[in-house]
């Protein structure tokens, strides 16, 4: 099934094929069509980033009540060498 995000983008390309024979309004719907995807991968960005944060506010949560990096992987469901990735990179 397609997402929200697939659909908006599928929509899209539909309405730009359809207007393309216009060269202003192709011009705008392309113009639209990229607007859309750059909104859309920022928003995954950020997403991303949040899950990120997320994890790491966990990490240093785990590690002041000691639990061992194994526990710590096994909890997040995340490597053991991500969870080290994270602890060297944000100095925890």
């Amino acid at each position: 099934m397609l997402s929200k995000k697939d659909k908006d983008i599928l929509k899209t390309s539909e309405k730009l094929e359809e207007l393309s024979s216009d060269e202003e309004i192709r011009l705008i719907a392309e113009s639209r069509a990229k607007y859309l995807s750059d909104y859309n991968s920022n928003i995954a960005g950020a997403e991303a980033k949040g899950v990120r944060k997320t994890e790491i506010r966990a990490i240093k949560g785990m590690l002041e009540i000691n639990l061992s990096l194994e526990e710590i992987a096994r909890v997040l469901n995340l490597s053991l060498d991500k969870i080290k990735e994270l602890i060297k990179d944000n100095d925890l």
